[in-house]
């Protein structure tokens, strides 16, 4: 089913892509792009990047399709034309602004019934900005549709992922936990550095890291509040990454209402872990380029963004880590798991 998602997906994109082509509306590319300067094509020309998009998306249908028939005759190729997709749509397509929307929506709902913050959330969803949440939907149905068409081809389990073949050492549970434990403390790190430069922001401390003008004019008209808000909700985000590697992302612990002592689903942290992953990696690829050969590297090297590409991939690792720990849950497999077989 989740490979016909995919295919369902990508057909439509590629209906939408080939309308934008022969001029329809709605192009969500390009220079008339409202946010064109954090989109990999926004300096591209519709008239370039519509047909190229149409390509690709047509491609991606039929390589979707022949892996929903569960084709093995051209496994190797469809498997590296798979990875390509969904690296192109998570990475390249994916500029990073489903990660703000998200990002400013608690800030949103807490400030609402202060009439704050003075703009209308609503009407940041536009066009463009929609079609970035299509695109974030697309990169994860077809990373479920390439992991489930690789089980399935090479006759692994589907709930463990245990196939014919030896389980690589790194992949065992000891070792997942050993190195998943440094990708999680690193996805902690990372925002809570990028939490207390906003949190200094709002106390009037600049860090050196922007001037004093720009610091008052912060502080006159609220972009620090928002911004320590930011801060305080990725701070907590990276907390929540450490259940990826201690009892409390098994078992709910004391603090959860209503689940306390419950077993914690595996997909229920890997989902929201795997999609904060896609749009934090995204997000932080598009600042790390804008920023390269624009500020000196002291100024670059002191920015708590330039790291967020680590703190995406930490978060993947983390989660890559929690799953093949959790997969031990397999009773048919369980065994061959823990032994490395």
């Amino acid at each position: 089913m989740i490979r016909w998602s995919a295919t369902i997906w990508s057909a439509l994109y590629a209906v939408f892509a080939i309308g934008w082509t022969f001029g329809a509306p709605g192009y969500p590319f390009g220079p008339a792009d409202p946010s064109a300067q954090l989109s990999a094509l926004g300096a591209v020309p519709a008239a370039t990047s519509a047909p190229l998009l149409a390509l690709g998306m047509t491609t991606a249908t039929v390589v979707a399709l022949l892996m929903s028939l569960g084709s093995k005759a051209i496994r190797p190729l469809l498997l590296t034309l798979a990875w390509l997709v969904t690296a192109a749509l998570a990475l390249f397509l994916n500029d990073g602004r489903v990660l703000m929307l998200v990002g400013y929506l608690p800030i949103v709902l807490i400030g609402a019934p202060f009439g704050w913050p003075p703009v209308s959330y609503l009407d940041k969803f536009d066009t463009a900005n929609l079609n970035q949440f299509a695109i974030v939907l697309g990169a994860l149905l077809w990373l479920a549709a390439t992991l489930n068409y690789q089980r399935r081809t090479a006759d692994a389990c589907l709930s463990c992922g245990i196939g014919p073949r030896p389980v690589p050492a790194l992949a065992t549970p000891v070792a997942a936990a050993r190195w998943g434990k440094w990708c999680a403390y690193l996805a902690f790190l990372v925002p809570l550095a990028y939490a207390l430069t906003r949190w200094a922001w709002f106390a009037g401390f600049s860090l050196g890291l922007i001037s004093e003008e720009f610091l008052r004019e912060g502080q006159e008209n609220g972009l620090w509040i928002a911004g320590a808000g930011l801060g305080t909700f990725a701070a907590l985000g990276g907390l929540l990454t450490l259940g990826l590697v201690y009892r409390w992302g098994e078992v709910y612990p004391f603090w959860v209402p209503g689940l306390r002592g419950k077993r914690v689903r595996p997909l229920a942290a890997i989902i929201p872990a795997t999609f904060v992953s896609v749009i934090v990696t995204a997000a932080g690829l598009g600042v790390f380029l804008r920023m390269v050969g624009r500020v000196g590297f002291t100024e670059f090297i002191v920015n708590p963004m330039t790291f967020f590409p680590f703190w995406g991939l930490a978060l993947g690792g983390a989660t890559v880590a929690y799953f093949l720990r959790r997969r031990v849950e397999c009773d048919r497999h369980a065994s061959k798991v823990s032994a490395g077989l």
